[in-house]
């Protein structure tokens, strides 16, 4: 029957069950299912099942009715409750279109009361379907694909007898029956809710607790990357700082190279005529003095470890004593007031 449309299977349920079901997500309560099958083996105790369920563990208690209904008929078909119970409404339609066709296939024609059974508190209190030993109904387990044939034989028709003393005799017996049933099952359904109430209300508060410690655990650890991420954000400004003297340190040292550099360049193309060769060539030599110090200038504040002065990092770097030698007194003089001028200062060309 999954050809079947959403509409005529909730028409079906309702005239069934006698409900006012608008959509198939409503079924995930789990009360019509327990229900329907109710009217097939009608043995379900329809007592234990809440038709009024709005919350997940009422769900869950009407699913257990309708598993221990599957056990005990030797149903296969699993029972995705997890599923079930979130209403959502693909899952419920296709476990409804499967009791559909399993109610089909194991139905009889006799007749279903669905309001006084979902007021029955016991099997004894329902005689629209059972009356007497004599019309005993037997069914069929069900296969192993999850369906049931039913076969009911039913020995003898229904006997209305007349007013005589035996019969007057078995219905005073019945009526006592009754009484007894009725007033146990009170009993029974006045101490239940109570039962049910605490263990609803420990498991709430068990739930609770379980959440609020797992909320604290979690703003524990966020609060410990929190920590860490702003550790890291303060390394990297440092880092980002550093970089960025470095940065202008170097840059300011190429840029006094440069003008160094001009300079010597407008010197050679464009020779002064009146200083003699001696003197142009005490002043390249000043130059190449002054680029090399340029190089090896440190910033303020910075040390090379183990050295004392530039003369003994010379010395460590292996330079030739022709280098030395080199140095003349305008050279020398050039080198000193170099040392004394600021990394980013424009340096004079008629110093060369």
């Amino acid at each position: 029957m999954s050809g079947e449309s959403r509409t005529e299977l909730l028409k079906w349920v309702n005239e069934l069950l006698q409900l006012n079901y608008t959509k198939v997500e409503q079924l995930g309560s789990g009360a019509a299912y327990c229900q329907i099958l109710d009217s097939v083996f009608l043995d379900l105790p329809m007592s234990r099942v809440n038709f009024n369920a709005s919350k997940e563990y009422e769900y869950l208690n009407n699913f257990k009715v309708l598993q221990s209904a599957f056990q005990k008929h030797k149903i296969q078909k699993p029972i995705p409750v997890d599923r079930l119970t979130k209403c959502k409404f693909q899952d419920n339609l296709e476990f409804f279109q499967w009791i559909r066709k399993f109610w089909l296939e194991n139905r009889d024609e006799a007749e279903y009361d669905p309001l006084s059974r979902r007021k029955a508190t016991a099997p004894s209190a329902s005689g629209t379907r059972r009356s007497t030993p004599s019309a005993v109904e037997s069914r069929r387990a069900p296969s192993a694909n999850g369906t049931a044939s039913t076969v009911r034989q039913t020995s003898a028709k229904r006997v209305v007898s007349g007013t005589t003393s035996a019969s007057s005799s078995s219905v005073m017996n019945s009526s006592r029956r009754v009484t007894s049933s009725s007033s146990n099952t009170s009993i029974q359904s006045s101490t239940l809710p109570k039962v049910r109430s605490s263990a609803v209300a420990s498991s709430r508060s068990a739930t609770r607790s379980t959440s609020t410690s797992e909320i604290a655990r979690e703003l524990e650890s966020a609060k410990n990357d929190l920590n860490t991420l702003h550790l890291l954000n303060q390394d990297n400004e440092e880092t980002i700082k550093a970089l960025e003297i470095e940065r202008n340190f170097y840059y300011n040292k190429l840029r006094s190279i440069e003008v160094v550099n001009e300079t010597v360049y407008d010197m050679i193309n464009n020779p002064n005529q009146q200083e003699t060769p001696e003197e142009q060539t005490e002043l390249l030599k000043a130059a190449v003095l002054r680029i090399h110090d340029l190089l090896y200038m440190l910033a303020d504040g910075f040390e090379v470890p183990g050295q004392e002065s530039d003369a003994n990092y010379y010395d460590n770097q292996n330079l030739t004593a022709d280098y030395s030698q080199t140095k003349s007194e305008a050279g020398q003089s050039v080198l000193e007031n170099g040392n004394n001028m600021q990394i980013d200062m424009d340096i004079d060309a008629d110093t060369f």
